[in-house]
């Protein structure tokens, strides 16, 4: 596979993954809180564990979420140079 196809993968891939991140983040949310209701009045022990789990996924996600919003007026930009950078040292190792 072309370098091309790699990265228009990949592109495809975080395009698709922050299209569905409310329903990934939703998903978790919601599945360790219902498990998590329906284990602590059926008293499973496990499933009680499972449940907090889930939440506890669910809860760093939303807070990861958050804080990468919050910043990124700051890593957006980091990004971008970072990548130039990469680019024009690469175009100068290739040319000599």
């Amino acid at each position: 596979m072309s370098t091309f196809f790699k990265i228009l993968l990949g592109v495809v891939i975080v395009v698709a993954l922050l299209h569905f991140w409310p329903a990934v983040l939703g998903a978790f949310l919601l599945g360790g809180l219902v498990l998590f209701l329906i284990a602590l009045f059926g008293g499973a022990g496990v499933s009680v564990l499972a449940g907090l789990v889930l939440l506890l996924v669910g809860a760093v996600l939303l807070v990861l979420c958050i804080v990468s919003a919050v910043l990124s007026p700051l890593w957006i930009p980091l990004l971008l140079i970072v990548g130039l950078v990469a680019m024009f040292r690469g175009l100068a190792r290739g040319s000599s």
